[in-house]
């Protein structure tokens, strides 16, 4: 117990945190009435004020533990008050809501390719006779035009569209944007076309939000004048403010494969550099009396203005607390314990939103952090180079290493790759970003003299250029990153469970770590052995959901057989997109296409052999059908594959197929569909429509 001592705020902050886990991930609603925390705290102040010292040292455990579960109760209960759909007004309970919905925007439109993405809540529902007061969040995408393109931050909108429920990934393994947006507080959508909303009106707007947007449109536009455009906007702006909205793919793609993805996304690294940079302007009210309380002052102003024109991310929240308490610690000459800042700044951005502990961003920022305060020293210490380039380089391979141990489970749980020049990349993209975010706020300090920002914009232009080029070289290197690294979330625990032992063994030589690391390596091995297994017997069919194109995935084993329309199987981004999540967790490596426009045989891949309209996959037999045909007898079918809206009855492929599973494919409209549908539950046949239900996926028994 002795070495929980130094971090109470860590010993108070974990069972607050598994509290609001449980209330997330229990899925359960019952709301811990008030009695409860009351008889919790008169016990508690009976136990510290009467009881302590009367208590047995031995049962004082049993009060412990209980003022540990009054914590849990405690995020439990937060959760549950913050979580929006448990409002009874909330838009989600109405059964039958009316068309006309008055919503008003809550952040600055994002202008997109087709249309216009805006965050805005819902305010009334109704129709022309009345309107009643709703709650809920509602991301909201409208065509684009001239009227859209003028919204802006508070704006009032009639939209005549029912907001829909998010919808679930149609396809397995994809992106989960419902459950995404879900922790957001986030469940419904509207696509709004042309005509279809109203400008009512300015709504409501926060003062200091307002500020924060202009002053990110005033920076914006100083790069923008000053001839910054293309990726070199891109990457200024999102490096500078964390505006990731001009980021193409491509780009997003060499940094997250090169592990260099953190740096556009703004966060600790960021902040620090602001805090360093000011730090340092402001040496000169060290040397004055009284001189620390206007600078504290400063730095914390400065701090959250920046905070703010970023857009108050998990990340720059939680680095914008740990700074200001640092800087309150310094003012009042109290150097806090680091964890004990840690943990305080975690539990103030709980109180104010306990689903940030869901952001991936808020995880990975933090594990960061812990690395580094926690083992960067011990590395830091294997050696002390003479030269200062070489202490200035080996920081950064120190830091790298220290962050990337307790990153990287998190990065296979949630990217499925590991960055394995991560050394390289930081080498290169750590001192370049940090003199491109230096450089950036001088052109904005300078602006005001034109040739001198102009000048300064096109140094700093090419130092993008290097960083970008640079970045994309080290993506393209042979085994630049190792793609498909898929673990589960038990295995990700598994390994930072063995981490953290190793790490407790090698710095409090406790015999009992090793046993436990070696347990848990036993346990994920075996997890990990069970997994191939199945890889090596796996046999499964899947019809993707995707839009109007023939898409069919035959896997077997570490073997698949895509079967698409032109335009898919030519685009290797929408065949990752489509299904890059289920092969890695499939384990698939090898990739083989076709397009089923061929009438080619093939039995050389994943078991299947595939004539014209039939095929032969294992023991299954299918067919494609999109239009009548008649046969002199009839022909047994295991699944019966209806494409491109055939003009067809149910009755009418019972003439020809005798089928024990009719597939209706994403190329059907899902008017027919439909009609499909009723017509096989009437003849009592098992049927999936893949465009109201998403991807069909059978998995074959071994």
């Amino acid at each position: 117990m002795k070495t929980w001592n130094p971090y109470p705020l860590v010993r108070l902050f974990l069972p607050f945190a598994a509290g609001i886990l449980i209330a997330i991930f229990s899925g359960c609603s019952f709301r811990i009435p008030l009695f409860v925390f009351v008889i919790m705290l008169l016990l508690s102040g009976t136990y510290v004020f009467f009881l302590a010292r009367k208590i047995s040292y031995r049962t004082r455990w049993i009060y412990g533990w209980s003022f540990y579960l009054m914590i849990v109760c405690c995020g439990y209960e937060l959760t549950l008050s913050r979580t929006a759909a448990l409002e009874n007004n909330h838009f989600i309970h109405l059964k039958q809501p009316a068309s006309y919905t008055l919503v008003r925007i809550t952040a600055p439109p994002q202008l997109r390719e087709k249309s216009i993405k805006a965050e805005a809540e819902m305010m009334m529902n109704g129709d022309s006779s009345g309107m009643k007061p709703v709650s809920g969040q509602l991301m909201l995408y409208l065509a684009t035009d001239s009227a859209s393109s003028l919204l802006e931050y508070g704006d009032l909108i009639l939209i005549q569209k029912v907001p829909e429920v998010v919808a679930a990934p149609a396809n397995p393994g994809a992106f989960d944007y419902q459950h995404y947006l879900a922790m957001r507080g986030v469940y419904h959508q509207a696509f709004v076309r042309n005509g279809d909303w109203r400008f009512i009106g300015k709504g409501s707007r926060s003062a200091l939000f307002t500020l924060a947007y202009d002053i990110r449109s005033h920076i914006l536009g100083i790069l923008s004048d000053n001839g910054i455009t293309g990726r070199e906007f891109a990457v200024t702006s999102a490096l500078l403010i964390g505006y990731t909205d001009k980021l193409d793919p491509e780009l997003l793609s060499d940094y997250s494969g090169t592990g260099a993805i953190h740096i556009l996304s703004v966060s600790g690294m960021h902040v620090g550099l602001i805090y360093a940079g000011l730090n340092l302007l402001l040496f000169f009210f060290d040397k004055i009396r009284y001189g620390k309380y206007p600078k504290a002052l400063l730095l914390l102003l400065c701090i959250w203005v920046y905070a703010l024109v970023t857009g108050l991310s998990p990340c720059v929240l939680r680095a914008a607390l740990m700074f200001s308490l640092i800087v309150t610690g310094k003012l009042f000459s109290r150097n806090a314990e680091i964890f004990n800042t840690l943990a305080a700044s975690a539990m103030i951005l709980l109180i104010i939103n306990p689903y940030y502990i869901t952001d991936m961003g808020f995880q990975l920022t933090y594990m960061a952090v812990i690395g580094i305060v926690a083992i960067q020293p011990s590395i830091q210490a294997w050696w002390t180079p003479r030269w200062w380039i070489l202490q200035q380089g080996w920081s950064i391979t120190t830091v790298s290493i220290a962050a990337q141990i307790l990153t990287f489970p998190m990065g296979m749980y949630y990217f499925q790759q590991f960055p394995n020049y991560f050394l390289i990349t930081n080498f290169v993209a750590l001192p370049l970003s940090t003199a491109i975010i230096y450089l950036a706020l001088v052109v904005l300090a300078v602006s005001f003299i034109p040739s001198v920002s102009v000048l300064l914009s096109k140094v700093l232009s090419w130092m993008v250029i290097a960083l970008n080029s640079s970045i994309g070289w080290i993506e393209q290197l042979p085994g630049s990153v190792s793609r498909g690294v898929y673990v589960t979330g038990f295995e990700a625990l598994l390994i930072y469970g063995m981490v953290i032992s190793v790490l407790l063994f090698l710095y409090k030589k406790n015999k009992v770590a090793i046993f436990a690391a070696l347990t848990m390596a036993i346990a994920l091995c075996s997890s990990l052995l069970m997994a191939q297994w199945r890889i090596q017997n796996q046999a499964s069919l899947v019809v993707y959901q995707t839009g109007k194109s023939r898409t069919v995935d035959f896997i077997r084993a570490r073997e698949r057989l895509l079967l698409a329309d032109s335009m898919i199987i030519c685009n290797e981004r929408k065949i990752d997109f489509y299904t890059g999540g289920l092969m890695d967790r499939k384990g698939v490596r090898d990739f083989n296409g076709l397009c089923t426009d061929a009438n080619v045989a093939s039995s050389l891949h994943a078991g299947l052999y595939k004539y014209h309209s039939f095929a032969q996959f294992l023991d299954q037999r299918i067919a494609w059908v999109n239009c009548k045909e008649t046969s002199l007898q009839k022909l047994n079918v295991d699944f019966l594959i209806l494409t491109n809206n055939a003009r067809l009855t149910i009755t009418d492929l019972l003439a020809t197929y005798q089928p024990e599973y009719i597939i209706i494919d994403a190329t059907n409209s899902k008017i027919r569909a439909g009609k499909w549908v009723r017509e096989c539950e009437e003849y009592g046949i098992p049927c999936w429509s893949v465009p109201e239900q998403g991807a069909f996926v059978w998995d074959a028994k071994m």
